[in-house]
């Protein structure tokens, strides 16, 4: 719709609404001006009431259906022509959920809590009505991840302080954007230094450059601030150092959740074995033993164990599994507290579903050790923990079994905080997902997603149509970091874009373009 940003574009007039609900408006303008996600105002008596269109319909007519299929009767009939702000027969309905009230004379901002009259205009919402909700009173921190949709280049401030308080969450189908917001969102974390942030890395897409689209990383734009860790060396590209999981941090959780298909009495097994075991030994080696044992440990039959065994030699693919002596996990710990983020990057591994539940197990159990015993709240910085496929760790079948259900209810409390990335959000447990302070939700088209990706702060059949019907790379984000719910169409994710939201020196950016289109031997040579 190009058309001056400051016109007041009528939509209509109020013809019915409820607190509890919607209100609808009978549009005078042609519906294919008007977009699910769009902000408008109806301006009341005392209150202009700040809303987001949520659906548009046409209401059942019989003079519609006589007309259909009838070209020869409607051509005699100026359709086109009929007034429909004048209550005519042809006319559709918008239904607009309002987000806020702002008093006319003071400019307060209330909670929805009343109704505007029958007949209040309606309009779209110019740049001036969306400065008064979301860029007054700003606090430090604001940084934004998209443009408010329907309000051209109006970008949302959003309290990243706030955000990273509590856990969060990032939903949406796949192809939805969710990589791209995700980078927006962690870089605006490193930004702003309201905390620091911990990704693992599955598809090798954080660091310097994505694998799958060559777009830039973290490490790429924020390359002193950002430490990445490589579990397969032979196809990270300059990574700063190995990463090693030594035998002696493996504990029963981590197999009980790689797995994932473990019976019970494999499950009873490994606690048992862990538990008998002599001190000196590691669960594998305590694993190991059992099953050459003869004969086998009290209360563990033979069939069990070779069950056991054959899912234990899975971890004998994974090259980054060293004897115990070789591990360096606790470098992390060292990288967190000097102020570096971490990205993780899985290469090869990250196609391995078990290798990436098996480390975040490990890892996120070391940091919740360190974290949740730490005697000053100043030991350890602040930490965002990303972690993608949700669903894998905090379906309720295994949720219990795993640290990230301790992580979402415990640890915003103890700075480390959770950010969940998913495209499955009804197969995560319920009561983890009351947990969200704040909620960025891109398309979902499965039923159950919505609404359980909607459901607590917000009432999911007041928004799920918008849910439904955004494009991709469009985001409907709720919660106290936001003014407001709001739906946004995400940046432009790119070097230019991203270098100058972040002030990135350009300088910089070039050199290390150049630097990576070296050999390695030309790189050699620059030092001779």
């Amino acid at each position: 719709m190009k058309k001056d940003i400051e016109e007041k574009i009528a939509l209509g007039e109020v013809i019915s609404g409820a607190v509890s609900g919607a209100i609808q408006l009978k549009l005078r303008t042609d519906s294919e001006e008007v977009k699910i996600g769009f902000p408008a105002v109806i301006e009341g008596k005392k209150y202009d009431f700040f809303s987001i269109i949520s659906d548009i319909q046409f209401p059942t007519s019989n003079a519609v259906t006589m007309l259909a299929n009838a070209e020869k009767l409607r051509n005699t009939i100026p359709l086109n022509t009929i007034d429909t702000s004048r209550g005519r027969t042809f006319y559709s309905i918008a239904e607009l959920q309002c987000v806020q009230m702002i008093e006319q004379t003071s400019g307060k901002a209330f909670e929805f809590e009343t109704l505007p009259p029958y007949f209040s205009s309606g309009r779209l919402a110019s740049k001036s009505d969306v400065q008064r909700v979301y860029q007054t009173d700003l606090p430090e921190n604001t940084q934004s991840v998209g443009t408010l949709r329907g309000v051209e280049g109006f970008e949302i401030p959003i309290d990243f302080k706030k955000l990273v308080e509590v856990p969060f969450g990032i939903f949406g189908r796949t192809h939805s954007g969710k990589t791209f917001l995700n980078k927006i969102i962690l870089g605006n974390i490193i930004k702003t230094e309201v905390s620091q942030i911990l990704v693992f890395d599955m598809q090798s897409e954080y660091g310097w450059r994505s694998r799958a689209d060559n777009s830039p990383g973290l490490k790429f734009f924020f390359e002193d601030q950002v430490t990445l860790l490589s579990l397969d060396p032979s196809t990270s590209k300059s990574h700063d150092e190995d990463l090693l999981i030594g035998e002696n941090e493996i504990e029963p959780e981590d197999l009980i959740v790689a797995f994932q298909d473990l019976s019970p009495t494999m499950i009873d097994a490994i606690y048992e074995i862990n538990r008998t075991k002599p001190s000196s030994q590691t669960l594998m080696e305590g694993i190991h033993a059992a099953l050459i044992a003869d004969p086998p440990p009290q209360r563990i039959n033979r069939g069990t164990l070779n069950a056991l065994s054959r899912r234990i030699m899975r971890l004998d693919r994974l090259s980054f599994v060293v004897k115990s002596d070789k591990g360096n996990l606790n470098n992390i710990l060292k990288y967190i507290q000097s102020g570096q983020n971490i990205v993780i990057d899985f290469g090869k591994f990250g196609a391995d579903f078990f290798a990436y539940v098996f480390v975040a197990n490990i890892i996120s159990r070391r940091l919740y050790k360190s974290y949740s015993e730490m005697v000053d709240m100043s030991d350890y910085p602040r930490l965002v923990v990303l972690l993608e496929e949700a669903h894998k760790f905090l379906d309720p079948r295994i949720s219990k079994n795993t640290i990230f259900d301790r992580l979402a209810r415990e640890m915003r409390k103890f700075n480390l905080v959770l950010a969940m990335v998913d495209q499955r959000p009804s197969r995560i447990d319920p009561e983890i997902l009351s947990q969200l302070a704040n909620r960025f939700i891109l398309s979902l088209t499965d039923p159950k997603d919505t609404i359980n990706a909607l459901t607590g702060p917000v009432d999911p059949a007041a928004w799920r149509a918008i849910v439904r019907a955004m494009p991709p790379r469009t985001v409907l984000m709720f919660g106290d970091a936001i003014r407001a719910p709001t739906a946004m169409d995400v940046l432009e994710y790119n070097e230019s874009t991203m270098t100058q939201k972040w002030q990135i020196s350009s300088t910089s950016q070039e050199l290390r373009d150049t630097l990576d289109s070296l050999s390695d031997d030309d790189k050699r040579n620059m030092f001779k």
